[in-house]
This record gives structure tokens, sequence and C-alpha cells, in this order.
């Protein structure tokens, strides 16, 4: 709500369907913020014939996560060519590189994350670059010819290692 305040174009689209949670919470503390309508809330499941308009209409993708156990999330928002804000977990922070693909905020801090929005924000013109580099990095890490080329790197040291 803060940046909403200070910054009248902003637009927040929370969308996709809600995971162990109550999201009735959620929507009374939206409706508390005093923004209600910069926020525009899609809480279902998103087919994946839907998922294209989401991420085509974003600018930045915000992942203010508690806890993830793998990077899934921010590699289809680089995907779409769309950089990150997200939190410093360690499946976020070996992917996403702060002022080149995205920016970084602690976990659980609001204040943290109001920082880290507000440099994207601030920066605009560059958020395109920052989302063909984070493209850039994950086609580079994540491409099916790099796992064919670790996993047959793994097969041959097995391999090796059981002729010995």
């Amino acid at each position: 709500s803060i940046l909403a305040k200070e910054n009248q174009d902003i637009i927040l689209v929370i969308a996709g369907s809600v995971w162990k949670d109550e999201y009735s919470l959620y929507e009374k503390l939206i409706n508390q913020s005093g923004c209600r309508e910069w926020i525009h809330t899609h809480i279902k499941y998103i087919p994946d014939d839907e998922v294209d308009y989401y991420y085509s209409a974003a600018d930045v993708c915000v992942l203010p996560y508690k806890d993830v156990y793998q990077s899934g999330v921010i590699q289809l928002c680089y995907a779409y060519k769309k950089p990150v804000v997200a939190s410093k977990l360690p499946a976020f922070i070996q992917i996403v590189r702060e002022n080149e693909n995205g920016f970084l905020a602690e976990v659980n801090d609001v204040n943290s994350l109001v920082a880290a929005m507000r440099k994207a924000y601030n920066c605009k013109e560059k958020l395109g670059k920052f989302g063909e580099n984070g493209y850039l990095f994950i086609k580079e890490r994540f491409s099916w010819d790099e796992i064919g080329m670790k996993i047959s790197k793994i097969y041959r040291s097995v391999i090796v290692q059981k002729s010995d």
C-alpha cells in the first residue's frame, strides 16, 4: 500500500490458487489497506492456456515467498522475460542477480520488500533489459541441452566408478 499511495500508476495483480492458507484472511488485509482500487485479485486455478495473459501484462513479478524448495516460478517469469522481486531464499538467490535480472528482499520483511519493489519501479526503463538478462540466464543454465549434458556427465562418472 505504501508504493501504491506514492505512485498512483501501480497496479498489483494477485493471481493463482491459494495453497494451504485461507484466502479470506488476505482479502481482509487488502480491504483494510486503503489500496483496494490498485489491487486486482484472480484467486483461482489458472489454466495453462491463460497463464500467458498474466505474465504478458506484468512489468515485474513479485515473489514474496517465505519458503520455497525450487526455483520453477522464477524460471517461468524469466521464460516470459519478466524481471522479479524475490525473497532471499536459497533457491532464488541462485538465480536472481541484484540490479541485473531482478531485485532481492529479506524474507518476511515488509520494509525490505517495499524497498526492492521501489527499486524496480524507479528503474522502469531497465526492466525490459533485466527480463532479457533473466531469460538468457535460465536459457544458458536450464536449457534441455545443458540439462542433458549434466545428466550425461553424471552417468559417465557412475560408469567410470563402476568399471574401477
